[in-house]
């Protein structure tokens, strides 16, 4: 597996437990039934959204059974892929947008970087899943938009959503990223959330858990789990009635996603 398609492989292997975890603890809300994610919050809940790739709950030393439990049998995911207003800056990574021209010259990472190669690493992620958990695990899931090189344009550039890691905004510009990629999905009316359990975006540009110890282009996005706390501190001004990203016109609302 090429190096940059197994890091974006990774940083979905690891976050993807947080949302498993989510789609559990609303499942058992009307059974009293205490998530594995309530159980092992002290392991799960970094100081940072981008931080919890690091402190996933299947990383802790628990029996592999008891993650095993915690997973619904099958969990359903929808991925967005969003890319940003188009730009020519230093500080990251591409001009905003997916490489979608094949380039024989790359052998890492290799475009187009369309619909069809985000699926293969979520058939990939699929595989995985099904193979550790003896088949108990199911992952479905679909990629939109559906046209094989069409993306959801978000309004503002990557610099934007992507602070750096010392401002004090970071953890709102990431929220904001995945308010306004679902929203840019759910003004498009061709989905219906509440059929699905986890929700995945997929940016353009490079992310920045791939820095170098001198990183030149700081404004690169981490990849980060948002919890519905994250979402009602930073959308929600700490309302406690908040209920999450609205879609359909209010009929439902996402709490976390990756």
């Amino acid at each position: 597996m090429p190096y940059r398609l197994l890091g974006h492989f990774l940083s979905v292997l690891f976050l993807l437990p947080g949302l498993s975890f989510a789609a559990a603890e609303r499942a058992a809300k009307t059974t009293g039934w205490q998530s594995q994610r309530d159980r092992l919050r002290p392991h799960y809940r970094a100081s940072q959204p981008s931080q919890r790739l690091l402190r996933s709950p299947l990383l802790a030393k628990t029996p592999a059974s008891s993650a095993v439990a915690a997973f619904p049998d099958t969990l359903n995911i929808l991925a967005l892929r969003a890319e940003f207003q188009p730009d020519s800056l230093e500080e990251t990574t591409g001009n905003g947008l997916f490489v979608l021209a094949a380039n024989p010259e790359s052998t890492i990472d290799p475009p187009p970087h369309n619909r069809a190669y985000f699926a293969a690493q979520l058939t990939a992620l699929a595989n995985y899943y099904k193979s550790v958990s003896n088949g108990k695990v199911v992952l479905n899931f679909q990629v939109l938009p559906n046209d094989e090189n069409a993306a959801y344009r978000l309004p503002q550039d990557m610099r934007y959503y992507g602070p750096g890691r010392d401002s004090a905004e970071r953890d709102k510009r990431l929220a904001e990223l995945l308010r306004d990629a679902i929203n840019a999905a759910d003004a498009a009316g061709s989905v219906d959330f509440s059929q699905f359990d986890s929700f995945i975006i997929f940016h353009a540009g490079i992310g920045e858990d791939f820095a170098e110890e001198i990183d030149e282009t700081p404004n690169d996005i981490p990849s980060a789990f948002l919890n519905l706390n994250d979402l009602r501190k930073d959308l929600g001004n700490n309302d406690p009635g908040y209920r999450g990203i609205a879609v359909q016109n209010g009929a439902f609302f996402i709490e976390d996603g990756i």
